[in-house]
């Protein structure tokens, strides 16, 4: 716990920077270590109810309608950190498959943010995942999305919360962070 980012410290900086983001009609963006850009935002959305009556029988129909030009502040903010989190597993995900299969061809399997392989290399596969992972996160990602952002929104934004303080070989250590 002290060496991780709290989630709500990092929700609150992120939807910091995304409400900035929303007031410039920006949606609030990022990028993946891998370059891609993930736009994490939601739209303020309408919605109409009708009620059917028939046959002492009542049926609701909803319908709902975005409003592609207003964005859902509270909803953007809240979904955040879980698109976040999600986008840097599958960077991970994607680095370490190609990286496994250019240094050692071994069979994989991925499910999601799992890993499996057969059991002759299930060491190998132990050891390589603690080693890539260490080397992932051994660039400060939010650091660099804190210097994004600065340069899109034209202003200096506050430091990511506890910024250089995560001991990436440590943790890369850890016998429980991949079993």
């Amino acid at each position: 716990k002290r060496s991780f980012p709290q989630v709500g410290s990092l929700s609150r900086w992120l939807g910091m920077i995304g409400g900035m983001q929303m007031k410039k009609n920006i949606r609030p963006y990022w990028y993946t270590p891998n370059g891609l850009m993930v736009k994490s935002y939601s739209n303020v959305t309408h919605k109409e109810y009708i009620d059917l009556h028939l046959a002492n029988r009542a049926v609701r129909v909803q319908q709902s309608e975005q409003d592609k030009s207003k964005f859902n502040v509270q909803r953007t903010k809240r979904k955040m950190v879980p698109d976040y989190v999600h986008s840097m597993d599958a960077a991970y995900l994607q680095r370490f498959v190609w990286h496994w299969h250019e240094t050692y061809g071994h069979p994989i399997s991925t499910v999601h943010d799992c890993f499996g392989t057969t059991l002759d290399h299930a060491v190998t596969l132990r050891k390589e995942l603690n080693d890539q992972w260490a080397r992932f996160y051994s660039v400060d990602h939010l650091a660099r999305h804190k210097a994004e952002a600065e340069a899109s929104l034209m202003c200096e934004l506050p430091n990511p919360p506890v910024i250089g303080t995560l001991d990436r070989e440590r943790l890369g250590e850890n016998p429980y962070l991949f079993c």
